[in-house]
């Protein structure tokens, strides 16, 4: 008999730990390896009103890529204003930005009863049911799963989210996200590998900037008042890749005195430094071999390189 019961409770162990439980995988989780950018939102209500009121993002209201996010993300206006979440852009097959909205709070569920302009279904997609909302025109996906609710503007990009597991989301990442800064009204995360295609997207057409070499990842932590807006957070990279960031690897970075020296016309501030020329000579030569000499000789006596 004691075999016996011994045998059952080891079949339900092996049972419990086969099966996923969902409802303790954190949101970071649940962002796509190939996503283009990942913003947490810890308060949507303090966010709204900081980008409302802040003197350099009322200047991009009237460029078109910025009014084609605002239409993108119009559906968080239906959300509870405390409501907190993650955010997703990516890009679909047929080469446009969509978004994704995760939640854990259902309280954030849509309040669309209000609206005149709307239409509601239920629809099945893929072996997955769905709710389907026609606001103002525009189609918007929702599905609640293990008491988290998800939203979409694309049903294909709900269903791969819905399949998703553990391992398709960048290590990367998540380490960028175990340490972001939950006080401040969003953190936002970039996969630099993939917004080539966002950047231009909302870059003028003359205008090339590759940004794929730098890292993998950037994660800012944001500050936003009427007038200043400060991004401040870090950048990664994995040790196997040529990014320039590695460029700095094994070194520290040192207090920055430059910004007291440039002018006050300025219109951009770039600055790198480093505390070990040693370190930072062995590794420069990777990366620097085809640039100009005289930045070869500037990098090479200096513990910082600035660009005003």
């Amino acid at each position: 008999m004691r075999l016996r019961g011994f045998l059952i409770l080891l079949t339900i162990l092996i049972l419990s730990c086969g099966r996923e439980d969902k409802k303790n995988i954190p949101l970071s989780d649940y962002v796509p390896h190939n996503a283009l950018a990942a913003i947490q939102i810890n308060n949507l209500a303090s966010l709204i009103d900081s980008l409302e009121n802040n003197e350099f993002i009322s200047r991009l209201e009237n460029l078109e890529s910025y009014k084609a996010i605002i239409d993108k993300i119009a559906f968080l206006e239906q959300l509870d204003r405390e409501s907190n979440g993650m955010l997703v852009f990516s890009k679909s097959e047929r080469d446009s930005v969509e978004v994704l909205f995760i939640s854990d709070t259902l309280s954030n569920m849509f309040h669309v009863d209000s609206l005149r302009n709307k239409y509601a279904e239920l629809i099945s997609f893929d072996n997955q049911t769905f709710d389907k909302y026609i606001v103002n025109d525009k189609a918007i996906y929702s599905s609640v799963v293990d008491n988290r609710l998800f939203i979409s503007t694309s049903a294909e990009l709900l269903d791969d989210n819905l399949q998703q597991t553990e391992g398709d989301t960048s290590v990367l990442f998540k380490r960028l996200y175990a340490i972001a800064d939950k006080n401040k009204p969003a953190n936002l995360f970039l996969n630099l590998k993939e917004n080539e295609y966002l950047l231009s997207q909302i870059t003028s057409d003359s205008l090339h900037i590759s940004i794929s070499k730098f890292s993998d990842w950037v994660y800012f932590d944001t500050e936003i008042r009427t007038d200043f807006l400060a991004l401040s957070g870090l950048a990664v990279s994995n040790d196997s890749t040529t990014k320039y960031l590695n460029l700095f690897k094994d070194t520290e970075p040192l207090p920055n005195a430059t910004p007291f020296f440039a002018p006050l016309e300025s219109e951009s501030l770039l600055t790198y430094t480093f505390n070990d020329q040693r370190v930072f000579k062995k590794i420069k030569n990777t990366f620097l071999a085809k640039c100009p000499k005289t930045i070869r000789s500037l990098i090479r006596w200096k513990k910082s390189v600035s660009y005003v």
